[in-house]
This record gives structure tokens, sequence and C-alpha cells, in this order.
């Protein structure tokens, strides 16, 4: 079934290129994973499930590991990088290797993202005629491994904007404006060139200042303006749909694990609402535990889901007001303008 997926879209069809190479022996595996789970000889809990990761880590088999780049084309790794090893340990069946930006965009601050000499262009699987900054692979087996997010879906927050909400989280609401490349990338299990990278534009326009020893936030609210006006809220709506229910009846039929953004974590935030009405409800939640909740059904969408990146839950039930203030900034109606007037007296008025 993924097999015959990844040729629908991914090599024929919509041609996403988001597979740079399928294992050469995937079927002689599933083969032998398929007679141990017979004999009642599960390796784990990823027994037979198939896999796919990035293609700058290592695999010690017959494909190769390249970073996207045609100069490392040649001869394959000697060994499993120790992630890889765990997971053959668990049992997954590893089906292949997925495109990325070549050496991990590490080549230029103005390259296009998804591009590799050797995977050329991975295209948006929603607009086609975009780069992918997410890719489809999450929609072509049932998790894919990425060498910097751990096991998961594609985030719904770019890294760099994981970075920045981490600051603005410290700055605004534990009153924490210092730090280093080493303590965040511990706090943030991300590596210290993803960190140093996501505060190259910070740096530049003056709101923070620093070095690989110690950091310093100068400016939380242009930092904040600074995601806001960056933050691509519409293309990380992964279910939207029509809900016959007051916002206040569909708030509390939302999944326990739901984490509410925009108007209703403002109202959560300051323990009633002294604004405005509103007519929707957007959330960071598993979409499909949702959509069993809330039916597709045609006409203005009230309901609005994101994906929840891997560490939004550790702020609490409620997206930080850092979140709160980016996604209101970018919903077009005269309600989010109200409410990111008030949030802005409250949050930024009286920041330095």
């Amino acid at each position: 079934m993924h097999l015959e997926r990844i040729a629908a879209i991914d090599q024929v069809g919509a041609s996403l290129r988001s597979v740079i190479q399928l294992n050469p022996d995937w079927e002689e595996i599933a083969d032998r994973l398929d007679h141990e789970r017979r004999q009642s000889r599960a390796r784990g809990p990823l027994h037979g499930v198939p896999v796919l990761v990035k293609d700058n880590i290592d695999t010690g088999d017959r494909m190769l590991t390249t970073a996207g780049s045609l100069a490392l084309t040649g001869a394959p790794a000697p060994i499993d990088a120790p992630l890889v090893a765990r997971l053959r340990a668990a049992g997954m069946l590893l089906l292949g290797k997925t495109n990325l930006s070549e050496w991990a965009n590490f080549r230029s601050s103005r390259s296009s993202g998804g591009w590799s000499g050797r995977g050329r262009q991975c295209r948006n699987p929603h607009v086609h005629a975009l780069s992918s900054r997410k890719s489809a692979i999450q929609d072509l087996t049932k998790c894919s491994r990425n060498s910097l997010n751990g096991v998961n879906c594609t985030p719904m927050l770019s890294r760099t904007e994981m970075v920045w909400r981490h600051l603005l989280v410290c700055a605004f609401d534990l009153g924490v404006r210092r730090s280093s490349l080493t303590q965040l990338s511990e706090e943030l299990s991300l590596p210290v060139s993803t960190i140093h990278k996501a505060l190259e534009r910070p740096r530049a326009i003056g709101a923070v200042r620093g070095s690989a020893s110690g950091l310093r936030v100068l400016d939380p609210k242009r930092l904040l303006q600074l995601w806001a006006a960056l933050r691509d809220l519409n293309g990380d709506i992964v279910y939207a749909t029509k809900v016959p229910m007051a916002v206040n009846e569909i708030e509390a039929r939302l999944p326990i694990s739901a984490i509410p953004t925009a108007y209703t974590a403002f109202v959560q935030h300051e323990g009633r609402n002294l604004v405005a009405d509103y007519e929707q409800v957007l959330v960071y939640a598993d979409a499909n535990e949702v959509e069993r909740r809330f039916r597709s059904r045609h006409g203005p969408a009230n309901l609005l889901v994101l994906e929840p990146d891997p560490l939004l839950s550790r702020y609490g039930k409620v997206a930080p007001r850092c979140q709160v203030y980016a996604d209101l900034f970018n919903l077009p109606t005269w309600q989010a303008q109200r409410f990111l007037e008030a949030l802005d007296g409250k949050l930024l008025r009286d920041v330095a």
C-alpha cells in the first residue's frame, strides 16, 4: 500500500519528490519480519512498521547517505546510526530515505527549501508551484524519522519558530532574558547549529545579543513582532470545518488533549472575555481525533485545527501568550484585531 502511494503521488502524478531512495531489500526484510510475527517473535513495538529516514542519517545497508548531495554518492555507510539501530531493534521496516534541503540547508541564507542535487526540488503537497517547507512524507508511511525532530509527523512550527517561542515565553512569562546556545540546545533538544541559525535574524534586528557563551533578549517586543510577521498560520491548518454549534459548545466538546490558541486561549488566559464576541475556534490538536467529533461540513469554517509541534505541550494546556499573539496577528477578522490590541496592551506595552 505504501509503495503504491509513493508511486502514485511522489514519483508520478503530483511528482512531489519527497522520497529520494527506496530500500532495495525491503521485500526480503518484510518477509522476514512477517515470518517472525507469525511465530510470535515480534522484536518490539515497531515490528513491521514501515519507516522513512532522512538522507543525512547513516544506514548500514545498500542505501546511500548523501545529505542530498551528488558529491557523496558512492559507497554506503558501513554501520547504522545509533537511532537507526534502535529503530531496527524495535522491529521497524526501513522502507527508504527522504529528500531534504541539500546539506540541511547549510549552503546559503537564500537557498531554496526542499531542494537537493540528488533528489531535485521537493514540492509542496498542497500547492505544487511552491517549495515544500513541510513535505508529504507523513502521508506516505506510518511515520518518518527527521534527524532533528524525533519520530513524529512533521511539526507545526519550524525549528526557528520553536526557538523564538521559547525565548519569548522565558522573557514574558518567566522574566528570564539570559540564556546560552548550549542551554537552549538542552532545553529544546535541538542541535546548537540549529539554535545559532535561528538567532541570525533576531540578532540582525537588535532583538537578541550575545555569543556562544551567553545570550540576552534585548527586545522581546521586536522579536515577537518578527515572529508574528513571518508566521504562516494558513499553511499550518490541517483540518477545517463548519460546525453548527455556538463556539462555547465547540470548545466544550474538544478532545482533552487539544491546546487552544487565538480567541479561546486569550479568554482562558484572562479568565473572562471583555473584548468581543468571536465566531471561530482555533486549536492545536490531532486532526483525526477532532474530525471524529466534528465531521466535515461545507460552508465557512468556524473550527480550525493546526498541527501541534512536539514541544508545545510543555507550555501548558493553553498556547502561550506569545503564540496566541502570533496566531491572532495572522487572522483577517475585526475580532482578531480587537483581541490583538487587548493582548498588546497586557503583554507588550510595558516591555522595555
